[in-house]
Parts: C-alpha cells; structure tokens; sequence
C-alpha cells in the first residue's frame, strides 16, 4: 500500500498432488502499472514463499502466458525455472466467458 492504496496483489493457493508432494501455486500476481519496477512483485513473491514454506510445501508454481516476455525475465531473475511450454484447452455449454461468474440473464 502506498499512502493506503492498495498498487498490488498476489493470490496463492495449495495444489494437492496424489503422486508427488504439494505445491504452491500463484493464481495471480499484479502491480499496477504505474508501480511496477519498485520491488513490489519481488516483495509479493518473497511473502507468497514465506507462506509456502510455513504450510511446508515443496515448491513455488506460476504459469505464465508465452506472449508474457516481461513475467518470463522477472520470474527467471528470482530463480524461477522454465518447466514446459503447453496447451490449455476449454469446452463451454454456457455463454459465459472463462474464468467469470455467471451472470443473470434477463427471462431466466
């Protein structure tokens, strides 16, 4: 926060895994723009790995869009390690967009 507005974010949560042990994994992490460059995506990541050591997890997962050249290097630069490159597939039956709650439609 900066003079209590909020400029960044991360979300993380526990990945359960049946054949090896659990992970971390950053859903998102965000800086407005204007912000950026300060060290508050570094002080986020170092939070989201104080977290994931005190749930005694074994490890730290982002997934990042390829197009994404900046995360890429900032990731790389704080010892991340490029795992693999894949494909996201998605099957809709409804309207909505990926990712975003249902919303009412008018007549249902």
């Amino acid at each position: 926060m900066s003079d209590g507005l909020v400029v960044g974010f991360v979300h993380v949560y526990i990945g359960l895994q049946v054949v090896s042990d659990s992970e971390v994994t950053i859903g998102e992490l965000v800086v407005d723009k204007t912000y950026r460059a300060r060290g508050i995506g570094r002080l986020l990541l170092h939070r989201a790995e104080e977290w994931a050591r005190k749930k005694e997890c074994s490890a730290l997962r982002v997934n990042s869009n390829v197009v994404r050249n900046e995360a890429k290097v900032f990731y790389e630069r704080l010892g991340f390690q490029h795992l693999k490159t894949q494909r996201v597939f998605y099957k809709s039956w409804s309207r909505r967009r990926p990712g975003c709650p249902s919303t009412p439609r008018p007549g249902m």
